[in-house]
């Protein structure tokens, strides 16, 4: 099973930082830890940087249990920042994704392929656009949540397709 791992890159003063390298280690060591791009299938990356953050600072990659013990920690550097000691391949079970919103929807269902038992998860839901030189806020609502996926509805009607519904799931 693969892991997911996700941040964004920020200055000090809260500015996204684009394109930067990210740079994964097992913990304590500068040995370069094997990591993938996707859930399933894909080269692995174990040379390092082995990611870099996207136009709008984010980054993500997997984990996979096979080619580590659930115990192994992490060491993630990020511009002028050093993560230490991150349990990736921890007893929690997080899914997290980034989904566009198209113009005029007023609702967004989400399906990921990691089923859980039960709806018994929490979720966090972030509205993001980095393009509007003065975007309009819509707070949202989970109206339904499955074991593979939720519905957001949003306070009004999406008006560009700038927007991104960023989320992530952990469940105990």
């Amino acid at each position: 099973m693969r892991y997911h791992f996700q941040g964004r890159v920020r200055s000090t003063y809260g500015n996204v930082i684009p394109n930067e390298n990210i740079y994964v280690y097992l913990a304590g060591t500068t040995t370069d830890a094997v990591v993938y791009t996707t859930y399933s299938g894909g080269n692995p990356i174990s040379v390092s940087p082995q990611i870099s953050s996207d136009s709008v600072g984010y980054f993500h990659f997997y984990i996979s249990d096979d080619n580590y013990v659930s115990t192994q920690l992490f060491d993630i550097h990020v511009a002028d920042e050093v993560y230490s000691y991150i349990d990736i391949l921890g007893e929690s079970k997080i899914v997290s994704g980034r989904e566009s919103l198209e113009n005029g929807i007023s609702s967004k269902t989400v399906t990921y392929n990691i089923p859980y038992d039960d709806i018994d998860y929490t979720l966090v839901t972030s509205l993001t656009n980095t393009s509007d030189t003065i975007p309009s806020i819509y707070p949202c609502i989970v109206t339904s949540k499955t074991i593979t996926g939720f519905t957001v509805e949003f306070s009004g009607t999406i008006d560009t397709s700038n927007y991104i519904l960023e989320w992530q799931i952990k469940h105990d």
